[in-house]
């Protein structure tokens, strides 16, 4: 269920790309990393190191 829950999570973050929304980003990119860190203690495994709570603009939608 925790990797199911990253997955729909990063899928939102993703969405970020697409369409600016600083809410769902402020949830997503925190709760991606809560659910990082309950992955490594329950089974294990190396710290993951702090990542960007944002995402680069896609290519295909920037105009200038």
């Amino acid at each position: 269920m925790i990797r199911a829950d990253l997955f729909c999570v990063l899928a939102g973050c993703l969405e970020t790309v697409i369409a600016s929304s600083p809410q769902l980003s402020a949830y997503g990119f925190s709760r991606r990393d809560e659910l990082g860190e309950e992955l490594r203690i329950k089974f294990g495994g190396p710290t993951v190191p702090q990542q960007p709570h944002e995402l680069p603009p896609a290519p295909l939608l920037i105009t200038e």
